[in-house]
């Protein structure tokens, strides 16, 4: 082999080599900054209500809130016919979901349902299930307990799911009632995510779209052997961290996260319209059944709060929503089963109702619950059964 020969193939080698190297140490570098940035950010999700919290018997230390985090924050949908998807079945120290799709809550009731003893649905999103909470903190939970004080065989189910508004919670319901699972009263709280789905379109319609759409049988494996090999990379990370920014400002552009007033005008009445005309089908199937429906409209930290002082994107949406279920309530236009909760967060100090930007600490869902409790006896007068 001529030295020519030679001399290109120990350049080539030493290059390879140097990138190699490089390579490494970028990951490395980068996998540092995503771990302080990840623990900054997990930090920042709780209050100081929050890690106060005993959440066992001998009381709470750093490695209890990092497993509550690690719980709570880490991806787990799985695929769900009809509704797209559901919370992942999981049994934990402060998450556990059953695979019949509810959490667990204290002193949890038997499934199937007890037809001796009231049973209670409720549906709602990630504020209902108790994203940032434990399985004992959350509004199910903390219901069953202030119901109890009045009635003795009472069961809650929490059927909250992440992401999920009226229209899925709706067809979860009618799916459990075709199942045969008849509960005696259902319980729905909403708001927050009405506006967050604004187009009415579940949050995973796009990535079911492009998988179905994706007819290349050999591009689509060597995607997903791409990915399983280097999808984890902190280099990769990066990437993915960038393009989802752009996508993002070009969302923001084109329409989804529009801020312009002409949507902010538009989005919030189409809501109300398709919240009220879900009201109306779940209580026409709930009437057919003999299940006494219930409608919360929750409380949100842009409405009567200065939690969030500049509003954009879909929190714009939602105050001006806010605002047009409170004219329809005053209007009497909501029903006797309508329980406005959106002013309740005037009473409290604001640090102490949430545990990140959206969701409820324990002591907020608790006060939610009571309120609940009393007003299903103030209205109802117990005949729920």
């Amino acid at each position: 082999m001529s030295k020519r020969v030679n001399y290109w193939l120990k350049y080539v080698l030493t290059v390879f080599g140097i990138t190699i190297i490089i390579f490494f140490v970028i990951n490395v570098f980068l996998g540092v900054i995503f771990s302080i940035r990840d623990n900054i950010k997990g930090k920042q999700k709780f209050s100081e209500e929050t890690t106060s919290i005993e959440y066992d018997k001998d009381g709470i230390n750093d490695n209890k809130i990092n497993l509550l985090l690690r719980e709570s924050w880490t991806k787990h949908f799985v695929y769900e016919p009809y509704t797209q998807f559901k919370e992942h079945p999981r049994n934990n120290i402060y998450w556990n979901i059953t695979e019949y799709g509810f959490r667990s809550i204290e002193n949890q009731g038997p499934w199937p349902l007890d037809s001796n003893s009231i049973n209670i649905f409720i549906f709602g999103g990630s504020t209902t299930f108790g994203y940032g909470v434990s399985d004992y903190q959350t509004i199910p939970s903390y219901l069953q307990k202030h119901l109890r004080d009045q009635l003795k065989d009472v069961y809650v189910y929490n059927f909250g799911r992440g992401y999920y508004y009226s229209t899925q919670e709706r067809i979860l319901y009618e799916k459990l009632l075709s199942e045969g699972h008849l509960p005696d009263a259902v319980i729905f709280i909403d708001g927050l995510n009405e506006f967050f789905n604004h187009q009415n379109i579940p949050v995973m319609t796009g990535l079911i779209n492009n998988y179905i759409n994706s007819h290349d049988f050999y591009s689509t494996h060597l995607k997903k052997f791409f990915i399983s090999l280097f999808g984890k990379l902190p280099l990769i990370r990066l990437y993915e961290t960038l393009v989802s920014e752009n996508d993002y400002v070009e969302e923001e552009v084109n329409g989804k996260n529009n801020t312009s007033t002409e949507n902010h005008d538009f989005l919030p009445r189409r809501v109300r319209n398709t919240y009220l005309n879900n009201k109306k089908m779940i209580e026409a199937v709930s009437k057919a059944y003999g299940i006494k429906p219930f409608f919360v409209w929750q409380p949100v930290p842009v409405y009567n709060s200065d939690l969030i002082r500049k509003e954009k994107g879909w929190f714009l949406i939602c105050k001006k929503g806010y605002t047009l279920m409170n004219t329809k309530r005053l209007n009497n236009e909501m029903g006797k089963n309508f329980i406005w909760l959106a002013d309740i967060q005037e009473n409290f100090d604001a640090k102490s109702l949430y545990v990140d930007q959206v969701h409820y600490s324990p002591k907020f869902s608790s006060e939610i619950a009571i309120l609940i409790s009393n007003y299903i006896f103030t209205q109802f007068n117990q005949v729920i059964k």
